[in-house]
């Protein structure tokens, strides 16, 4: 996967988590010490999650790889600030 593919990707992606729907916004993808930094808002909210991915966890990742951690890391974000 590329850069481009994973702002595309993650741009408007929908997850369900904690009883409603969030959508993923204004990703940006940098290039960072070991690989790249992922960055997004979930709409609506004030979260902001970051992830960051080495390398080669960016350049093989397939979309439903990609899509699934970052469902995971919003799920968490998101849910564990209800608490």
């Amino acid at each position: 996967m590329t850069v481009q593919q994973l702002e595309h990707l993650a741009d408007g992606l929908s997850v369900s988590a904690c009883g409603q729907t969030l959508v993923l916004d204004r990703t940006r993808v940098r290039p960072a010490r070991g690989g790249h930094d992922v960055s997004f808002v979930v709409a609506g909210t004030d979260l902001a999650p970051r992830m960051h991915l080495s390398p080669g966890q960016l350049s093989t990742s397939t979309w439903e790889e990609m899509s699934a951690a970052l469902r995971r890391v919003t799920t968490r974000v998101a849910c564990g600030s209800q608490r």
